[in-house]
Order: C-alpha cells, then structure tokens, then sequence
C-alpha cells in the first residue's frame, strides 16, 4: 500500500472558510430572503401571476367595477411581504388577512355572514397563488450561492 500526502496552506485556509461560512450561511440566506421577497412582491403589483406562470383568474365583474385591483392598489398585500432568516435556513412570509385567500381562494361563505345574514365572502373567490419559487427565483438562488461560496473562498 502507498500512501502520499499532499498538503497545502491555502487550499487547506480556502477550505477552512469554506467550513466556517456553511456553519453561518446568514449571509447569503439574508441576500436570498431580500431578492425572494421581492420577487413575491413584484409577481403582486405587476400581477404577474403564479409562480409558474398561470395567469390568475380574472377579477369578477362587481370586483371589477367597484376596484379592478383592491388587495393591489391598496398596497397591503405587498407591504406584508418579508423575510426570515438564519443561520441555514431562509422563509418568506406573507401575512394579513388576504394573504390566504389570495393564494387559496375562498367558497362563497367561508367566512360566515353579514349582521344582516349575507355570505362572507358574498361569492366564489378563485385561487390566485402567489408564493412559491419561479425558474428565475431558482437561477437567482444558484447564482447568489455560487457568489457567496467565491466570496468566502477567496477572503
């Protein structure tokens, strides 16, 4: 049997980084939450859709003579958009009463009634999804890891 050893300063430094940034990826976890949120934010007030691109379903006509785009051009929706984030893992959340039947629709009463006994909501709301990953949030992941792991190998 032979054995030979090679040993190396800075490759074995480059691959200490290496082991200390993935102990704390806060970093690139941060960076990902902020470019994630904003993509959920912007798939909102451009309506752009789900994130595989289905086009959601149209605005009722009562929706839309009273406001085409409420929970939008209010701005709630948007503004209830954030991140979360850690040592090695990072969330978007979406909070505010909407947030869900945005994303999942509503049936026609499944909110209970008016004081004077109307339907909350007083029809149907289709499911408009909103959150999840696209093909461009996944490059941009890939591209800011691949950065991080150059930057923390090359410090």
């Amino acid at each position: 049997m032979f054995t030979l050893e090679l040993k190396d300063d800075d490759l074995d430094a480059m691959l200490a980084r290496i082991k200390a940034g993935l102990e704390d990826m806060s970093e690139v976890t941060n960076e990902i939450g902020e470019f994630l949120a904003e993509s959920h934010q912007q798939r909102i007030e451009r309506s752009l859709g789900a994130p595989d691109g289905t086009a959601w379903a149209a605005n009722s006509p009562f929706t839309r003579s009273r406001d085409p785009r409420p929970l939008i051009d209010s701005g709630e929706m948007v503004r209830n958009i954030n991140h979360q984030y850690g040592q090695d893992y990072v969330e978007v959340i979406a909070t505010g009463a909407q947030v869900r039947t945005m994303h999942y629709g509503a049936a026609k009463g499944a909110f209970g009634e008016t004081s004077t006994g109307r339907p909350i909501p007083f029809g149907d709301i289709p499911a408009r999804p909103f959150m999840g990953l696209s093909e461009g949030d996944r490059s941009n992941i890939a591209d800011a890891m691949m950065e991080w792991i150059e930057r923390i190998s090359s410090s």
